[in-house]
């Protein structure tokens, strides 16, 4: 899988599920308009977090498929997510999580029409960990409808041998958004991998899940990687 992205790796600082990820990558520069307006809650399926109301994309440049997380379009991501200016690496969202990080970390896009985003850490802060299933629900909502588990697996790693749990998605929809050279994953694959930075040794505990990498995926075979 060919990808040109934009700032670092997402599911990088998720396997080592640091909440103070969200630094040092470098965004592309399509212009957007700052929200401002007064902060609202997220899914309820996720911890309770604030961002600002969305404001209009550039005009000409709306997504047709309608994306809004993964896969999403860099004009519409900015519109519903708060940049955390104080952050030099310029991929980092409001609201900040316990442990000096930002809920959205790493945020990437690919350098293609649309500047795609292909992958983001969510952190939900040191101490705030909740359920996989939660955290799957969450997720579910950042992926298209008609996103499909492939598989599902507790990997080990360098730091314990129950260190993460891998999720393997496919997608028609993201398929489509993928297709472009620059980001080489016609095949619509997405990879998530849940973490708990607030055990000994990192291992993963499923009711203690505060961090989860969501990023492009190469199907059935991320199943048999490690942490």
């Amino acid at each position: 899988m060919r990808t040109t992205l934009i700032g670092l790796a997402a599911a990088g600082c998720a396997i080592l599920g640091l909440a103070g990820c969200g630094s040092g990558a470098t965004t592309s520069t399509i212009p957007t308009t700052a929200a401002t307006a007064a902060p609202t809650l997220a899914p309820t399926t996720a911890p309770a977090t604030s961002v600002p109301t969305a404001a209009p994309a550039v005009e000409g440049d709306t997504d047709p498929l309608g994306l809004t997380g993964l896969g999403a379009y860099e004009t519409a991501w900015n519109a519903r997510h708060q940049l955390d200016s104080s952050k030099s690496g310029g991929d980092a969202y409001l609201p900040a999580v316990a442990g000096g990080g930002d809920t959205w970390a790493s945020v990437t896009f690919a350098k293609s029409h649309g500047y795609r985003v292909v992958g983001y850490d969510y952190q939900t802060g040191t101490g705030n960990g909740i359920s996989a299933s939660a955290m799957k629900g969450y997720v579910r909502q950042q992926l298209p409808s008609d996103a499909v588990v492939l598989g599902d697996v507790v990997q080990g790693g360098s730091l314990a041998p129950r260190q993460c749990e891998i999720i393997a998605y496919k997608s028609a929809t993201l398929a489509r958004a993928f297709s472009d050279p620059e980001i080489g994953d016609p095949q619509g694959y997405a990879m998530v991998v849940f973490t708990s930075s607030g055990t000994p040794d990192f291992s993963y505990d499923p009711n203690q899940v505060d961090g989860a990498g969501v990023s492009l995926g190469s199907g059935p075979a991320d199943l048999t990687g490690s942490c």
